[in-house]
């Protein structure tokens, strides 16, 4: 882990506090301690911690309702939570309300590193996935962003090619320079003498 990993440990019980700490402090994390439901929303809002160890049982709100609250926040929407807790009906209504793990009590030492390690690795990736799908999404932009405007400049071509091509064939079809229209006006005369000199050849002779 590293030293800029922030745990936060929620518990009104200073013993299971000083357990907890004594713990996590061979994961090189920095440890944030809250003894109330009220102090460990305001420390979870100011300080964002990495992960939430946060104690079932406690007086005035119990961490239910914290995690409810926190799950209900934009900024602590996210973070994990695992709950401490000495009761196996607990462990049902902790996953509903939004926590990612539990810890049973009495506290085993393996147990919470096994945990605690396994939520930050899955923060962590979680973390570094975002970060790659924002870059893909940038490149995409970018790339859609190209393909956009080498779009439009083909059309622009394709159009101007198509404006030539009527133009040629509208010239070629419209010349009434005096030597193109003298010859064809030669032909259509050339093609009606021929077409009347038939006509009297095949007309029947009377005496």
């Amino acid at each position: 882990m590293s030293s800029s990993t922030r745990i936060l440990v929620v518990d009104d019980t200073p013993e299971n506090l000083d357990v907890l700490s004594g713990i996590l402090e061979d994961l090189d994390c920095q440890l944030i301690v809250a003894t109330s439901g009220e102090r460990a929303l305001e420390l979870a809002a100011r300080q964002l911690p990495d992960l939430i160890l946060l104690d079932v049982m406690m007086p005035d709100m119990n961490g239910f309702e914290v995690c409810t609250r926190l799950k209900a926040g934009l900024a602590t929407t996210e973070i994990p939570i695992i709950f401490v807790t000495a009761r196996a009906d607990d462990i049902s209504q902790g996953f509903r309300v939004g926590g990612a793990d539990y810890i049973t009590k009495p506290i085993n030492a393996d147990e919470v590193r096994s945990r605690v390690r396994h939520q930050l690795e899955r923060q962590m990736m979680l973390a570094e996935l975002k970060s790659f799908n924002r870059e893909l999404e940038g490149k995409v932009r970018e790339r859609t962003a190209e393909l956009t405007i080498a779009n439009r400049q083909l059309r622009e071509e394709v159009n101007e090619r198509r404006y030539m091509q009527d133009r040629l064939n509208y010239l070629a079809t419209h010349d009434l320079s005096p030597a193109c229209t003298t010859a064809t006006r030669l032909k259509r005369m050339s093609l009606n003498c021929s077409r009347v000199f038939r006509c009297r050849i095949r007309m029947p002779l009377f005496c």
